[in-house]
């Protein structure tokens, strides 16, 4: 496949397009792994925050209403708050990254046609621990604090998990790799990004039932693109 496509069918939507045949012909080798990450992540998720509620803590506050006084319970100190939401962002971007390493290794595994690993198979969570906490700790500041140049990152970095669990590169190592080949490849890759931001949309618009499909088949096609670009 060219870089440039056919008219008819560019490569973002012959990406989402292979990526919805073998998601329908497939559905147990992506689905399965999403589903089991997903659940595994959310539980870290959870477990994470209630950690970070028993350290922020909370304090007793007055609340006006109708020219009454009550007592409500607001935040610990300022100071914790403020470092909490930060744990929090990053903790979600960690796990997301996670979650996105397996399926990645999933996807690749169905495109290039080898047996499957199961959930947790072919890929080397300490292996991709790091990259993944840079990364988040990258995308954590970038937008918290400037919001643009965290979806920037985000853009940049979109191949980096995938480099990792593909070729066992190491942190810089993946996300020079993958900043090379978005940038290499700029108006395709906006032209993808947009097309998977359409069909993450739709899939948000079908809530939770929508965004479990929508997820995967987004991670599905970015894996497909990956292999015909990056070989």
């Amino acid at each position: 496949m060219t870089a440039t496509g056919t008219t008819a069918s560019p490569e973002r939507i012959r990406a989402v397009r292979t990526a919805a045949r073998l998601l329908r012909q497939h559905p147990d080798r992506i689905l399965v792994p999403a589903i089991a990450l997903t659940v595994v992540g959310l539980f870290a998720n959870v477990v994470l925050n209630w950690l970070i509620g028993l350290w922020v803590g909370s304090t007793s506050c007055p609340r006006y209403y109708l020219g009454e006084t009550l007592t409500g319970r607001c935040a610990g100190p300022p100071g914790r708050g403020q470092i909490g939401v930060l744990i929090g962002l990053f903790g979600l971007f960690l796990i997301g990254h996670l979650v996105a390493a397996g399926l990645s290794r999933a996807s690749l595994d169905l495109i290039d046609d080898r047996p499957s690993r199961g959930v947790f198979g072919g890929w080397n969570l300490l292996r991709a621990l790091p990259a993944a906490a840079t990364i988040s700790a990258l995308l954590t500041v970038g937008t918290l604090f400037f919001v643009l140049p965290g979806i920037l990152i985000a853009f940049l970095t979109r191949y980096a998990m995938t480099f990792v669990v593909d070729r066992d590169l190491g942190v810089w190592a993946a996300i020079g790799a993958s900043t090379r080949l978005v940038v290499s490849r700029l108006p395709g890759e906006i032209g993808f990004a947009v097309a998977a931001l359409l069909v993450l949309v739709i899939g948000l618009a079908a809530l939770e039932i929508g965004l479990l499909l929508a997820v995967p088949l987004v991670l599905l096609a970015q894996s497909y693109r990956y292999r015909q670009l990056a070989g």
